[in-house]
């Protein structure tokens, strides 16, 4: 596929992103070509990488201010909690293993636009099994 017409487009979209005019380089476009690459390297399953539910929150919100994972040997599914503290108050994403496949999916965020389920709990112990 040829970009060659869409160049200028690409050129406007990052440089209306441009947090210092005054740098020679778009420290933006770096800050999201780093996210993209941490995806790519550690949300591999099916190759979803930055197109999985968590690099698609890395992409859009950044990396968060703390990870909570679930404990090996306890009686939840795998899960990870991401907080964003002081976005919007406290913002936090919750990651599930629902099938066992090692696919986190986003469950629940109190994040305006994006997955609620005030029941996010449940999920995490429905038929959960100590490994």
């Amino acid at each position: 596929a040829r970009i060659d017409g869409k160049r200028p487009l690409f050129v406007v979209f990052w440089k209306k992103r441009d947090p210092d005019l005054s740098t020679v380089v778009n420290e933006y476009y770096v800050e999201i070509m780093d996210r993209i690459r941490y995806a790519e390297e550690n949300y591999r399953y099916l190759n979803k990488g930055a197109t999985s539910d968590r690099g698609r929150i890395l992409l859009k919100y950044g990396y968060p201010s703390e990870i909570q994972r679930s404990d090996v040997g306890g009686y939840t599914k795998d899960h990870e909690i991401w907080l964003y503290e002081g976005m919007r108050g406290d913002i936090q994403f919750v990651f599930c293993d629902t099938r066992g496949r090692v696919l986190y999916e986003l469950i629940h965020s109190n994040m305006e636009g994006e997955i609620y389920n005030a029941n996010w709990k449940d999920i995490l112990t429905a038929g959960a099994k100590s490994y």
